[in-house]
C-alpha cells in the first residue's frame, strides 16, 4: 500500500483508502522508537527529555492533520507511562502518579507531558 516507502513528515504518502493503516503506522512508529530506548538505563531526568523532544513529537504531524481514534492515543500514552517508570517486559513497576497529574504543567505540579487526546484536539481546531 505504499508508494515505494515514501514518506512525508513521518507519514506515509500513500496509505490507500483506510486510514486504519496509517493510524496504526504513526502508532507502531512511535512505539517502536520509544522501545529502543527501554533497556538502557536512563535515569527519570533522561527520560523526561526523551520523551519531550524525541518520542512525544513523532505523531505531531498526523495528530494536525487527522483525528486519530481514541484507543491509538491511548495506547502510545500508556507506553509513554509504561516507558516513564522503567516497567519492562515481564517486570511492571508501581506507577505511583496517576497520568492526568504527570501531564499538567510543571507550574501546576506536573512533568508537562503531553496528554495525547487533548493535544490531538487542540491542532485539529487550528
Amino acid at each position: 500500500m505504499e508508494a515505494n516507502g515514501a514518506r512525508y513528515l513521518g507519514l506515509l504518502v500513500f496509505h490507500g483508502n483506510s486510514k486504519r493503516d496509517l493510524y496504526s503506522y504513526v502508532k507502531d512508529n512511535t512505539i517502536k522508537r520509544l522501545r529502543r530506548w527501554k533497556d538502557n538505563q536512563v535515569n527519570h531526568a533522561g527520560r523526561e527529555v526523551l520523551l519531550k523532544s524525541v518520542v512525544l513529537p513523532l505523531p505531531n504531524y498526523a495528530i494536525s492533520c487527522f483525528r486519530l481514534r481514541k484507543t491509538i492515543l491511548q495506547q502510545i500514552s500508556s507506553e509513554v507511562l509504561w516507558f516513564w517508570w522503567g516497567s519492562k517486559e515481564g517486570e511492571r513497576k508501581i506507577h505511583w502518579i496517576k497520568w492526568d497529574k504527570l501531564s499538567l504543567c510543571k507550574g501546576d505540579g506536573g512533568l508537562g507531558l503531553r496528554d495525547m487526546e487533548s493535544f490531538n484536539k487542540v491542532l485539529l481546531a487550528k
